[in-house]
């Protein structure tokens, strides 16, 4: 069965956001993460609490 717009969005987000806690992942140093669309609009974003 196809896709309807909806799924096919959530899951494009689902995607982004694990591409951000990869980058996340990468260093202690790297605190924020974000995926923004061309117009500038954040689809999603990854805020890590670095308590050291």
């Amino acid at each position: 069965m196809a896709k309807t717009p909806a799924e096919k969005w959530k899951d494009t987000i689902i995607k982004y956001r694990k591409q951000c806690q990869n980058i996340l992942k990468l260093s202690n140093s790297i605190r924020y993460a974000v995926v923004i669309n061309v117009y500038g609009r954040t689809l999603t974003s990854r805020w890590e609490s670095n308590s050291n």
